[in-house]
C-alpha cells in the first residue's frame, strides 16, 4: 500500500469511526437502563 491516502479510504475511516461511536452509545445506553 502506498503512503496516499486515497477518498475511498477516507469514507471507510469515517464510516468505521462512526460505527465505533454509535456501538459505545448502545453500550453506556444498555449500562443506564438496568
Amino acid at each position: 500500500m502506498g503512503a496516499r491516502i486515497q477518498p475511498g479510504d477516507l469514507a471507510f475511516f469515517k464510516a468505521s469511526r462512526l460505527m465505533r461511536f454509535e456501538e459505545l452509545a448502545l453500550s453506556i445506553r444498555k449500562r443506564l437502563e438496568k
